[in-house]
């Protein structure tokens, strides 16, 4: 289905999710998840998260939740830290290292070193510009600003 976590995105911020073995078992982390994804990125009203993805409360008041203790804010601080150490990477070994004589050799580097990043992707990989990436992140923080900000 659209929206939803690979294996790999959900392997990166598990180890952020709150673990209370107390009480009764939270239902599936993966699939609430992938629900509030859905919503977010989607547009849609909760009431019509497709069932797949369990009760359309239980994903809102999971986000409401996490909200609430910071669980999110420690997952975007997360991510941002993995790409700033994956651009710290490319400074280092390609920009920093080299000696460039102009932009386009400069350019050609960073493309190169992007196509070798790519053929064995940990964690991700690009598959968009710059400036997309940069307008869907800019679209997903107002989607979630208005569905946070909505409860208050």
């Amino acid at each position: 289905m659209r929206y939803e976590l690979a294996d790999y995105e959900l392997a990166a911020i598990k180890p952020m999710l709150p673990n209370k073995p107390r009480g009764v078992p939270r239902v599936n982390d993966r699939r609430v998840l992938n629900g509030i994804l859905w919503v977010l990125r989607s547009g849609a009203p909760w009431r019509d998260l497709p069932d797949a993805f369990g009760p359309y409360t239980t994903c809102y008041n999971r986000l409401v939740h996490w909200r609430r203790a910071g669980v999110w804010s420690r997952i975007i601080d997360a991510r941002a830290a993995a790409h700033e150490r994956w651009f710290a990477e490319l400074t280092r070994k390609h920009i920093q290292r080299g000696v460039h004589t102009s932009v386009r050799q400069l350019e050609a580097d960073i493309r190169t070193f992007i196509d070798l990043h790519n053929k064995n992707p940990k964690p991700f990989k690009w598959t968009k510009s710059a400036d997309q990436i940069l307008a869907s992140v800019k679209r997903f923080c107002h989607k979630a600003q208005q569905t946070l900000c909505g409860e208050l």
